[in-house]
């Protein structure tokens, strides 16, 4: 649907809410990232593991090498196996709230930027209009300037917000 209305600050986290909120990632990160593994993009290409929608595949199997352990080659221990697949569905259950954390904390970023660069596109045509006037503005905009110039567009040539101060932003 896309960005329809202001962001109302108060709604956001504080600051000291986020802090608590990074150490706890933080907290995790550390509490788990040492039974973690990581994998190179080579050992990611080349690994078959369970894609998508094949977890069930993988149940059925051991639900019937359970039934027929004794069949199944005496390297394999099968609970160990069965330990293996609960963890990855706890990790994969996790993986989702995480993934759920990083989609609201992106969503929020962009919105805020969205606003943000609003607000700004405001304050500097009124700025821009103003160091017609006022020589000490038009130095303090030189820097300005030169930022727009290092990466070769001018904040008017990328202005898509509607700079009217009555009506807010609106971005699909």
């Amino acid at each position: 649907m896309g960005y329809k209305t202001p962001i109302v600050v108060e709604n956001l986290p504080s600051s000291s809410q986020l802090l608590d909120a990074r150490q706890s990632v933080k907290s995790a990160i550390t509490q788990l990232g040492n039974g973690m593994i990581s994998m190179s993009n080579d050992d990611r290409r080349s690994s078959r593991g369970i894609s998508e929608g094949r977890e069930g595949y993988v149940d059925e199997i051991l639900r019937v090498a359970n039934e027929y352990e004794d069949i199944l080659p005496r390297n394999i221990d099968i609970a160990l196996v069965y330990t293996l697949f609960s963890h990855f569905k706890d990790l994969k259950q996790f993986l989702v709230l995480v993934e759920k954390l990083a989609e609201m904390v992106d969503d929020t970023v962009l919105g805020i930027g969205v606003e943000l660069m609003h607000h700004v596109d405001i304050i500097l045509k009124s700025l821009q209009v103003a160091r017609e006037y006022n020589a000490n503005l038009d130095r303090a905009l030189a820097g300005i300037d030169n930022y727009n110039s290092r990466f070769g567009k001018r904040s008017d040539d990328t202005n898509t917000t509607n700079t009217s101060t009555d009506t807010p932003p609106v971005v699909e």
